[in-house]
């Protein structure tokens, strides 16, 4: 059966989907009655998962706990029956308002994107959580689907977008721009200093408003060199992410290097702590370069980039039992 959280009333039209793990992809689908019950007949023996999506309400996998995406795999053999499923699902959360310009008027297909902070590659980092939505011609945005728990809301101009002022204008001798990097909700391009939205079950958070603000930018440019080839980083992609971040975006611009001596120029960085990114792979192993950045006002320019191989790191990890599994 597939009950409503915290009432356990019966939901129906409920959609249910089954799943196969690994090796031929196989799905079963059907939905709940009035009553909020379901059958799935004639499954291949296997392994599966097994989820439950209904408007309104928070997508959940069989067995899943908290804001974990995965859930339990049930493994059926031939002749089984198995009963007593029970989904108890939670009402969806909402956030929503509107994306203004300097001047207080509507930006319209403004991306907004609401985040939540999980642990990525060993780093606890700002990550996408649901769909995110552009805003209409009224600045409107609406992000449904929400399970509760604390988020972070960003806006983002779309591409080439520039407001009042231009995407980037230009000043009288060159050296910096203007350009509308991301806002976090209540109004700081530092995502550090974001400030949390709290939902609780159902709950629709209305007023969530953002105002775009223009901010100095500059250009950084360099060369990148393959030692491994001992050639110019032709082909290569450099990316420079806001320090300790491994999200892309305003943040984390990047370029491609054309130039037949690696040169390379990242336009519209604005001013803060960065980290400036190269990598090559080359039979089965990552070659990378990381360069710290400390961008003022001011454009960079001579930026040296080195690509080298990668270490390895050999240890064990030691689970319940006193067993060991290596680690590679």
């Amino acid at each position: 059966r597939v009950l409503k959280a915290g009432t356990d009333e019966p939901l129906k039209k409920v959609g249910l989907v089954l799943r196969s793990v690994g090796g031929e992809q196989r799905s079963q689908s059907t939905s709940t009655d009035a009553a909020g019950r379901f059958v799935l007949k004639d499954v291949e023996p296997g392994r599966y998962t097994l989820w439950a999506d209904r408007n309104g309400y928070v997508s959940q996998a069989y067995g899943q706990r908290g804001s974990e995406r995965s859930g339990t795999t049930l493994t059926l053999a031939a002749g089984q029956t198995l009963t007593d499923i029970t989904f108890r699902l939670i009402p969806a959360a909402v956030i929503a308002g509107r994306v203004f310009d300097e001047d207080g008027e509507s930006v319209a297909g403004a991306f907004v994107q609401v985040m939540r902070y999980r642990f990525h590659e060993g780093k606890r980092d700002l990550l996408p959580a649901g769909m995110g939505d552009r805003t209409s011609d009224l600045g409107e945005y609406r992000i449904f689907g929400l399970a509760p728990g604390q988020y972070f809301v960003s806006a983002t101009p779309a591409r080439g977008w520039g407001g009042s002022g231009g995407t980037f204008v230009q000043e009288a001798g060159g050296k910096s721009e203007e350009s509308y990097p991301p806002v976090y909700y209540p109004g700081t391009n530092d995502p550090a200093r974001a400030t949390p939205v709290e939902l609780h079950a159902g709950e629709v958070e209305s007023a969530i408003d953002i105002s775009l603000m223009p901010a100095r930018a500059v250009r950084v440019r360099g060369r990148v060199f393959n030692a491994i080839t001992g050639q110019p980083g032709r082909g290569m992609q450099v990316h420079v992410r806001a320090r300790g971040s491994t999200l892309f975006g305003f943040q984390g611009r990047s370029t491609f290097v054309d130039d037949a001596q690696g040169a390379f120029e990242i336009v519209g960085v604005v001013p803060g702590s960065y980290t400036l990114e190269a990598g090559w792979w080359s039979e089965g192993k990552e070659y990378s370069v990381r360069v710290p950045l400390e961008v003022g006002t001011s454009d960079i320019d001579g930026v040296n980039m080195v690509l080298t191989p990668g270490a390895r790191i050999l240890g064990r990890i030691r689970v319940e039992g006193d067993q060991q599994v290596a680690l590679s």
